[in-house]
């Protein structure tokens, strides 16, 4: 009797034991089932938040100038031309790569020959033009320039056969009208402090005679900016052409 006690003694934990372990791995199971079906919520992200300009065609030559840093000893030479004239080409060797005309103007820069140059002046042709207020423009740097001596600072068309008066691509006028050519012209420029602020602008349009302006750098105005302007200007008159000498014939003695 005392062992029959002593079974349903021990009995009764261990079932108890067990019943506890069954309802535990019960409650894991459903709570696993049930965090299976609720669907996972996605966190989205905020989309950054894309920077608006302000500034207008008008003052995006000048934006360009505060945003190009412009090293010391230096002249920028701007040309520029309307869009309704085309431009020159399209591709290049690396294919399309949108308008260029760039290649067509030859820029000149430098000083009186007995001025002794510590380096040699280098221009850095532009590979894109941009665009202004209804103008395209190409940006070339003429760097390493001494200071405290004038420099003549030129822009003429870089072949003066043919691309006075050829067609180019694109734009409403893409070719001179009869008795027009494609001529450079001085419209203005800018003079440019140590601290990178301009110091004063001129814009008043200089006879098309005048091929080249001088500039003089200094410690204090470091750079400058000069802007010419490519235009349709009447086809100069050619000088009457001189008459052929003609070679001086010797009397001729009778015998």
């Amino acid at each position: 009797m005392l062992e029959n006690t002593n079974r349903s003694f021990l009995g009764g934990p261990v079932r108890v034991a067990i019943l506890l372990g069954v309802i535990c791995s019960l409650l894991l199971l459903a709570s696993s089932v049930a965090s299976a079906q609720i669907p996972q919520r996605r966190v989205k992200r905020p989309e950054p938040i894309q920077p608006v300009s302000k500034v207008d065609d008008k003052d995006r030559a000048r934006e360009f100038d505060r945003i190009t840093a412009q090293p010391p000893n230096s002249i920028r030479v701007q040309v520029r031309y309307k869009k309704e004239y085309g431009y020159k080409d399209d591709t290049n060797a690396f294919g399309h790569v949108g308008p260029i005309s760039c290649g067509a103007f030859s820029v000149s820069a430098g000083p009186d020959p007995s001025v002794r140059l510590e380096y040699l002046i280098g221009i850095e042709n532009p590979g894109k033009m941009r665009e202004s207020d209804g103008f395209y423009v190409c940006d070339f740097l003429v760097t390493d320039l001494p200071l405290n001596a004038p420099i003549k600072v030129g822009v003429d068309l870089a072949d003066r056969r043919s691309l006075p008066f050829e067609a180019w691509k694109g734009g409403s006028q893409a070719q001179p009208p009869p008795g027009q050519q494609r001529t450079i012209i001085i419209v203005g420029g800018r003079v440019s402090g140590i601290n990178g602020v301009d110091d004063g602008i001129f814009a008043s349009r200089i006879r098309a005679q005048d091929k080249t302006r001088t500039v003089t750098l200094t410690e204090a105005e470091p750079g400058a900016t000069q802007i010419f302007e490519m235009v349709y200007a009447p086809t100069p008159l050619m000088p009457p052409g001189q008459p052929v000498p003609q070679r001086r014939r010797l009397p001729v003695t009778p015998h």
